[in-house]
C-alpha cells in the first residue's frame, strides 16, 4: 500500500503538542516538572506572606516601596508565564526548516516489513515492532516509535479507500481504530 502525503508546519505543531504532553507523563518526569513549577510560585508565595505582614500591622511601613515591590512580583510572574509560553511556540514554528527533511512531500509505504517513509533527500524504514502506539489528532496520525520520536503521517488528502485499507492495518496492528463504527 502506497500513500502520498504532505507534511506541514501544522502537522509539525500536532505532533509537538502530543509529544510535550508525553514526555510529561513518562516514569516519574512528571513529578519532577511539578516540583520545578512548584518551585518556581514560591516567590509568589513568600510576596504575599510580606503583603500579609504589611496589611497586618506593620505601622510606619513605606507605601511607595509596596506599591513598587507588588508590582515588581506581578509583573515578574505575567512576564514568566508569557515567556514560557513564547519559547514554546517559537521553538515549535523554528524546530524545522522549510528545506529539510520533516516537512514537504513524502512517500509512505506500508507493507510486511513496516512503514517506509521516503522524502527528499531520505528513506527510513520503520519495523512494524518498532511502532510502540499510535496516536491520532485531528488530520495526522502519528507512529510512535519512541516517546517524542514518531512518523508523521497526515491522513486528511488520502483517499476513502486508502483511509479504509490504513484502518485495517492499524485495527489488525495495533488494535487502533481509525475509523469509528
Amino acid at each position: 500500500m502506497k500513500f502520498i502525503s504532505e507534511v506541514t508546519k501544522s502537522d509539525f505543531k500536532s505532533f509537538n503538542k502530543i509529544a510535550h504532553k508525553r514526555v510529561a507523563e513518562q516514569r516519574g518526569l512528571k513529578a519532577k516538572l511539578t516540583t520545578v513549577n512548584i518551585l518556581y510560585w514560591i516567590p509568589l508565595g513568600i510576596a504575599a506572606g510580606a503583603l500579609y505582614h504589611f496589611y497586618n500591622g506593620c505601622e510606619g511601613c513605606d507605601f511607595g516601596h509596596l506599591n513598587v515591590s507588588v508590582a515588581l512580583v506581578c509583573a515578574w510572574v505575567v512576564a514568566g508565564v508569557f515567556l514560557q509560553k513564547w519559547y514554546f511556540a517559537t521553538f515549535i514554528d523554528h524546530a524545522v526548516s522549510d528545506s529539510g527533511t520533516v516537512l514537504g512531500k513524502v512517500t509512505f509505504i506500508l507493507d510486511e516489513g513496516g512503514v517506509t517513509e521516503i522524502g527528499e533527500g531520505y528513506k527510513s524504514t520503520f519495523a512494524w515492532s518498532s511502532i510502540q502506539s499510535v496516536e491520532r489528532d485531528g488530520e495526522c496520525l502519528f507512529l510512535f516509535t519512541d516517546y517524542v520520536k514518531a512518523v508523521i503521517f497526515p491522513i486528511g488528502h488520502i483517499s476513502d479507500i486508502q483511509l479504509h485499507e490504513l484502518s485495517g492495518i492499524l485495527r489488525d496492528r495495533f488494535n487502533y481504530e481509525l475509523i469509528e463504527g
